[in-house]
């Protein structure tokens, strides 16, 4: 009996934790691209940076800011909350992005 509640209890530990997907957001210069996309919470969303000028992406409510990426590095944010985080490059403010989060 008391295998069978430890396999249960071990069956709902594993079930209960999945395993965080990483997304990619690329930076073209002047576009994200996807500007938009749909996480889960404590996914990872990697800003890659594949344009000629450094960036740095910001979230508009300031939970997030990637400090400054140069071009062909990447910069690693972990999404901490359900909701929409909408994002602004440093370079260009009409360059934005948004992450909606289940």
């Amino acid at each position: 009996m008391r295998a069978i509640v430890i396999a249960f209890a071990a069956a709902a530990i594993l079930l209960g934790h999945a395993e965080a997907a990483e997304h990619r957001v690329t930076i073209e210069d002047d576009a994200f691209s996807p500007s938009a996309l749909s996480v889960a919470r404590g996914d990872e969303v990697v800003f890659v940076n594949a344009g000629e000028c450094a960036h740095a992406v910001t979230a508009t409510d300031g939970s997030f800011a990637t400090g400054r990426i140069a071009p062909g590095t990447t910069a690693r944010i972990l999404v901490p909350a359900v909701g929409t985080l909408d994002f602004v490059s440093d370079r260009y403010p009409s360059m934005r992005g948004r992450i909606e989060t289940d």
